[in-house]
């Protein structure tokens, strides 16, 4: 398979898996904050993980083009994964350290982890392509 197929399918494959933890998250765990179970963490969770799953793709595919190494494709990961720890990092320092564990870790996994998902993944998918291929 070509490089060119690769990285449209590893990007289909990770916005599946997210857009699923994102849906897991949203309608089988109980909600904390809210009674009548309405928020707006699956609307930020499914745009949050449309817009990473499309700017992985390009990210990575740009990467292949000028490198096909392992190594850039790691360098480019982790450049991805940098945004998302500082929402985290943020968020910890707004909050004074305060987690309800309930309530922020519904939130996580509806937004952090399926980002973090979708990057990881895409990464995983295209390292194991470069091994497979060489």
């Amino acid at each position: 398979m070509p490089l060119l197929l690769m990285v449209p399918l590893a990007a289909a494959l990770s916005f599946g898996v997210g857009i699923s933890l994102v849906y897991v998250a949203t309608h089988w765990l109980p909600r904390f904050d809210d009674a009548a179970s309405v928020g707006m963490g699956e609307v930020y969770g499914i745009v949050g993980t449309i817009f990473y799953a499309v700017v992985t793709m390009l990210v990575m595919g740009i990467t292949l083009w000028r490198a096909r190494t392992e190594r850039a494709i790691k360098i480019a990961m982790w450049v991805l994964l940098a945004p998302i720890a500082a929402i985290v990092l943020i968020g910890l320092s707004q909050s004074g350290g305060n987690i309800n564990f309930g309530r922020d870790g519904q939130g996580a996994l509806q937004f952090i982890v399926p980002m973090c998902l979708t990057v990881t993944l895409q990464w995983y998918l295209l390292r194991y392509y470069l091994r497979w291929r060489s």
